[in-house]
């Protein structure tokens, strides 16, 4: 191996000048020591490998960078900062789409709040139904409690009744878990136009001041909704639509 180190590396390379054309052709590697000197030969010692080097020519020019090997957290990263960008672009992608999809099914901020409120009129629905189904089955299991307990006080059997009592427990307590689910769906809903709407704005207006309340149960906007349905997107639009497909 040729090792160059210190100034010595300078006139050894200016020597090189004076040998044949072919070996004036060889490369060199160049890199620091352990005592921060900088050395050149014709091949790395293995405790070197990892550092960045350098190649140089008989002329003593950079012809070629070999950086230094990555340590695994620096690898970690840099992976997972690829990973959250091909994440991000996934992400933005999504978006662009929804964005379009409020864009081409929407005409104003009303046409959302009335597709938002039929949303919210037929949940309610279900809720009264749903309620209206445990009052009854209430009303039963105690009817059918008292029969059960006048068997029982005359000794007789009640295996049927008794059976007929747990199902019907079981019936009431899947109608409470749905109206509870029912009741959560109404908040995700109220939520999710929310969030619709502020984003039409943004994307129709430039800002969003929407600050709306979600309608209650029974008030008078789902009340409307009810009893005048109409298609949530306006006649316009549906024009439009129809003149692109054309």
């Amino acid at each position: 191996m040729i090792k160059i180190a210190g100034g010595a590396m300078i006139a050894a390379l200016l020597m090189s000048l004076a040998l044949p054309a072919i070996a004036q052709q060889k490369k060199f590697q160049c890199w620091t020591d352990s005592q921060g000197n900088r050395a050149c030969g014709d091949h790395v010692p293995p405790e070197y490998a990892k550092q960045e080097r350098k190649t140089i020519d008989s002329q003593g020019r950079t012809v070629g960078t070999h950086e230094r090997e990555k340590t695994p957290e620096e690898v970690a990263a840099e992976e997972k900062a690829a990973a959250d960008a091909a994440a991000e672009k996934i992400r933005a992608g999504k978006q662009a789409a929804y964005d379009k999809f409020l864009t081409d099914s929407y005409s104003s901020v009303k046409d959302l709040e009335r597709a938002r409120n039929e949303r919210l009129a037929t949940l309610d629905g279900r809720v009264n139904l749903a309620n209206q189904a445990v009052t009854a089955s209430e009303k039963s299991k105690d009817e059918l409690r008292k029969r059960i307990d006048v068997l029982l006080k005359k000794s007789r059997p009640a295996d049927v009744l008794q059976k007929q009592l747990r199902e019907m427990e079981k019936g009431l307590r899947d109608n409470r878990a749905a109206i509870s689910q029912m009741q959560k769906d109404r908040e995700h809903v109220c939520a999710d136009f929310l969030r619709d709407i502020r984003r039409y704005q943004e994307l129709t207006m430039g800002s969003s001041a929407y600050g709306s309340e979600c309608p209650a149960p029974g008030s008078p906007a789902l009340a409307s909704v009810i009893e005048k349905p109409q298609p949530s997107a306006s006649p316009k639009k549906k024009v439009d639509k129809k003149k692109k497909k054309e």
